[in-house]
């Protein structure tokens, strides 16, 4: 079997984007924006607690004036870390807006930050590739967080199942088969498998499957 990388693990378990945490922006040409609070939730699900496991360091900030000395925008500079099987990543981030008195500009600031250190990363990546430019994309998304349309991971473990009855496999031999998947693609339990290693495994039952038939 051909291993996908684990470097999209992260990647892969964060970059879609449920619907009902956006909400679209018509100012400076329109933009998806994405809830705070949901990136937070899930940062935490896949770090740890927020300050223990990640989080933001503040290292400077910079008021820019014009030449009469009125403010124009806020700079927010510093470090965004997490823990990531157990090994520590540092991530500098800056973001600027402008400045409104009482317009809590440092908070907005360091929240804009922590969000594109965070698309890095690959959260919310849909959003941040223009996938939610189009309704399509949208609609499915939306589908998919109702459960009314079936994630492509829920396909694919139902394919794996009945591939697994196709070949007649009984539950002892299922149980070894995810021993050596765990093992083979490297990861912590069969449930960090991708979509695609997923399908791997099911065209290796298959393939086997063929081999006794003939």
């Amino acid at each position: 079997m051909k291993s996908e990388t684990i470097n999209l693990h992260l990647w892969n378990a964060v970059n879609r984007t449920d619907p009902s945490n956006t909400n679209r922006v018509n100012a400076r040409g329109g933009f998806t924006a994405i809830c705070a609070q949901s990136q937070i939730k899930a940062a935490t699900e896949q770090f740890g607690v927020y300050g223990i496991a990640w989080g933001m360091k503040f290292e400077e900030d910079e008021y820019i004036r014009d030449g009469q000395g009125n403010i124009l925008e806020y700079v927010y500079k510093g470090s965004f870390w997490f823990i990531y099987n157990d090994t520590r990543g540092v991530l500098p981030c800056q973001s600027s807006i402008k400045y409104r008195a009482g317009d809590d500009v440092q908070m907005k600031a360091e929240t804009h930050a922590r969000s594109k250190a965070l698309s890095k990363l690959g959260f919310n990546s849909d959003v941040y590739e223009g996938k939610f430019d189009d309704n399509k994309y949208v609609q499915a998304a939306k589908a998919r967080t109702n459960g009314s349309v079936p994630d492509e991971r829920t396909l694919a473990l139902r394919n794996l199942t009945a591939a697994c009855k196709a070949a007649k496999y009984d539950a002892e031999r299922k149980k070894r088969l995810l021993e050596e998947w765990t093992l083979h693609f490297g990861v912590a339990s069969f449930d960090e498998l991708s979509v695609t290693q997923l399908n791997e495994c099911i065209d290796e039952i298959k393939n086997a499957n063929r081999g006794v038939s003939k």
